[in-house]
Protein backbone atom coordinates (compact mmCIF):
# COMPACT_ATOMS: atom_id res chain seq x y z
CA UNK A 1 0.00 0.00 0.00
CA UNK A 2 1.40 3.43 -0.71
CA UNK A 3 0.86 6.43 1.75
CA UNK A 4 -0.91 9.09 0.80
CA UNK A 5 1.52 11.89 1.45
CA UNK A 6 1.34 15.82 0.21
CA UNK A 7 3.66 16.70 -2.49
CA UNK A 8 6.57 18.94 -1.12
CA UNK A 9 7.46 21.05 -3.90
CA UNK A 10 10.35 20.27 -6.11
CA UNK A 11 9.54 21.11 -9.43
CA UNK A 12 9.82 24.71 -9.68
CA UNK A 13 11.91 27.55 -7.48
CA UNK A 14 10.39 30.57 -6.53
CA UNK A 15 11.79 34.21 -6.51
CA UNK A 16 11.54 33.81 -2.13
CA UNK A 17 13.61 30.47 -2.70
CA UNK A 18 15.82 32.04 -5.08
CA UNK A 19 16.80 34.81 -3.07
CA UNK A 20 16.80 32.81 0.60
CA UNK A 21 19.72 31.90 2.55
CA UNK A 22 18.22 28.71 2.98
CA UNK A 23 19.37 25.27 2.26
CA UNK A 24 17.36 23.46 -0.41
CA UNK A 25 16.43 20.95 2.38
CA UNK A 26 14.19 23.94 4.34
CA UNK A 27 12.93 25.33 0.92
CA UNK A 28 11.49 21.93 0.32
CA UNK A 29 8.98 21.96 3.16
CA UNK A 30 11.59 18.20 4.35
CA UNK A 31 12.76 18.39 8.26
CA UNK A 32 13.72 14.43 7.99
CA UNK A 33 14.93 12.55 4.70
CA UNK A 34 11.73 10.68 5.90
CA UNK A 35 9.65 13.65 4.70
CA UNK A 36 10.68 13.52 1.39
CA UNK A 37 8.53 12.20 -1.22
CA UNK A 38 10.74 9.86 -3.54
CA UNK A 39 12.57 8.67 -0.12
CA UNK A 40 8.42 7.94 0.97
CA UNK A 41 7.94 5.73 -2.21
CA UNK A 42 11.42 4.37 -2.40
CA UNK A 43 10.48 3.06 1.10
CA UNK A 44 7.10 1.43 -0.10
CA UNK A 45 9.07 -0.01 -2.77
CA UNK A 46 11.81 -1.62 -0.81
CA UNK A 47 9.10 -2.74 1.37
CA UNK A 48 6.69 -4.50 -1.51
CA UNK A 49 10.40 -6.02 -2.80
CA UNK A 50 10.65 -7.42 0.47
CA UNK A 51 7.29 -9.14 0.86
CA UNK A 52 7.51 -10.79 -2.65
CA UNK A 53 11.10 -12.14 -2.14
CA UNK A 54 9.57 -13.45 1.30
CA UNK A 55 7.56 -16.47 -0.53
CA UNK A 56 8.16 -18.59 -3.06
CA UNK A 57 8.94 -19.20 -5.86
CA UNK A 58 11.65 -16.17 -5.45
CA UNK A 59 11.89 -17.02 -1.64
CA UNK A 60 14.35 -20.11 -2.92
CA UNK A 61 16.60 -18.12 -4.58
CA UNK A 62 18.40 -16.44 -2.60
CA UNK A 63 21.14 -14.90 -4.68
CA UNK A 64 18.45 -13.24 -6.48
CA UNK A 65 16.07 -12.00 -3.26
CA UNK A 66 19.67 -10.54 -2.00
CA UNK A 67 20.31 -8.89 -5.13
CA UNK A 68 16.98 -6.88 -5.32
CA UNK A 69 16.75 -5.96 -1.78
CA UNK A 70 19.75 -4.37 -1.37
CA UNK A 71 19.02 -2.52 -4.87
CA UNK A 72 15.86 -1.87 -3.46
CA UNK A 73 17.22 -0.38 -0.43
CA UNK A 74 20.31 1.44 -1.55
CA UNK A 75 17.51 3.85 -3.13
CA UNK A 76 16.12 4.82 -0.13
CA UNK A 77 19.93 4.62 1.53
CA UNK A 78 21.16 6.93 -1.07
CA UNK A 79 18.51 9.25 -0.54
CA UNK A 80 18.72 9.68 3.36
CA UNK A 81 22.63 9.48 3.13
CA UNK A 82 21.81 12.63 0.39
CA UNK A 83 20.02 14.39 2.33
CA UNK A 84 22.44 13.98 5.78
CA UNK A 85 25.31 15.68 3.64
CA UNK A 86 23.41 18.79 4.27
CA UNK A 87 24.95 20.36 0.82
CA UNK A 88 22.99 20.27 -2.44
CA UNK A 89 25.82 19.39 -4.57
CA UNK A 90 26.66 16.22 -2.49
CA UNK A 91 22.42 15.82 -1.88
CA UNK A 92 21.93 15.82 -6.00
CA UNK A 93 25.07 12.85 -6.33
CA UNK A 94 23.46 10.82 -4.65
CA UNK A 95 19.96 11.55 -5.51
CA UNK A 96 21.70 9.75 -8.94
CA UNK A 97 23.14 7.17 -7.57
CA UNK A 98 19.81 6.33 -5.95
CA UNK A 99 18.22 6.62 -9.97
CA UNK A 100 21.49 4.07 -10.67
CA UNK A 101 20.31 1.45 -8.26
CA UNK A 102 16.59 2.25 -9.01
CA UNK A 103 17.47 0.89 -12.42
CA UNK A 104 19.00 -2.00 -11.25
CA UNK A 105 15.68 -2.59 -9.13
CA UNK A 106 13.61 -2.13 -12.17
CA UNK A 107 15.77 -4.82 -14.51
CA UNK A 108 15.98 -7.44 -11.39
CA UNK A 109 11.63 -6.45 -11.71
CA UNK A 110 12.13 -8.02 -15.04
CA UNK A 111 14.25 -10.80 -14.10
CA UNK A 112 11.58 -11.77 -12.07
CA UNK A 113 9.35 -11.92 -14.67
CA UNK A 114 10.77 -13.85 -16.54
CA UNK A 115 11.43 -16.19 -13.62
CA UNK A 116 7.82 -16.45 -13.19
CA UNK A 117 8.21 -15.27 -9.76
CA UNK A 118 5.92 -12.10 -10.49
CA UNK A 119 2.96 -12.69 -12.05
CA UNK A 120 2.20 -9.76 -14.79
CA UNK A 121 -0.18 -8.36 -12.61
CA UNK A 122 2.21 -8.08 -9.41
CA UNK A 123 5.55 -6.92 -12.14
CA UNK A 124 2.97 -4.22 -13.51
CA UNK A 125 2.00 -3.13 -10.31
CA UNK A 126 6.29 -3.19 -9.01
CA UNK A 127 7.02 -1.31 -12.23
CA UNK A 128 4.46 1.20 -11.99
CA UNK A 129 5.78 2.56 -8.44
CA UNK A 130 9.73 1.92 -9.58
CA UNK A 131 8.67 4.37 -11.98
CA UNK A 132 6.63 6.92 -9.23
CA UNK A 133 9.89 6.65 -7.29
CA UNK A 134 12.07 7.68 -10.30
CA UNK A 135 9.77 10.32 -11.41
CA UNK A 136 9.68 11.83 -7.94
CA UNK A 137 13.87 11.21 -7.28
CA UNK A 138 14.34 12.69 -11.05
CA UNK A 139 12.03 15.60 -10.04
CA UNK A 140 14.41 15.85 -6.58
CA UNK A 141 17.31 15.79 -8.57
CA UNK A 142 16.55 18.72 -10.70
CA UNK A 143 15.50 20.74 -8.25
CA UNK A 144 18.61 20.13 -6.25
CA UNK A 145 20.45 20.71 -9.55
CA UNK A 146 18.95 24.17 -10.13
CA UNK A 147 19.57 25.03 -6.79
CA UNK A 148 23.24 24.58 -7.45
CA UNK A 149 23.45 26.58 -10.45
CA UNK A 150 21.87 28.88 -9.17
CA UNK A 151 24.05 29.29 -6.31
CA UNK A 152 27.48 28.43 -7.86
CA UNK A 153 28.17 31.29 -10.71
CA UNK A 154 29.29 30.32 -14.63
CA UNK A 155 33.11 29.01 -13.67
CA UNK A 156 33.97 30.73 -17.59
CA UNK A 157 31.88 33.74 -16.93
CA UNK A 158 33.80 33.99 -13.55
CA UNK A 159 37.43 33.40 -15.51
CA UNK A 160 36.40 36.03 -18.31
CA UNK A 161 35.46 38.37 -15.24
CA UNK A 162 38.89 37.62 -13.85
CA UNK A 163 40.90 37.76 -17.47
CA UNK A 164 39.35 41.50 -17.89
CA UNK A 165 40.55 42.57 -14.53
CA UNK A 166 43.88 41.22 -14.85
CA UNK A 167 43.63 38.17 -11.75
CA UNK A 168 44.28 35.41 -14.10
Amino acid sequence: AVRQTSRLPFGRLTAAVRHATCTPHSAMGARTYRDLEAWQLADDLRREVIAFTAKPPASRDLRFCSGIRDAAGSVCRNLAEGFGRRRPREFAQYARIALGSLAEVQDQLLDARHRHYLSNADFTRLLALSERVRQTTKGLHAYLDAFVRQETPNRRESSQNGKRRGIV
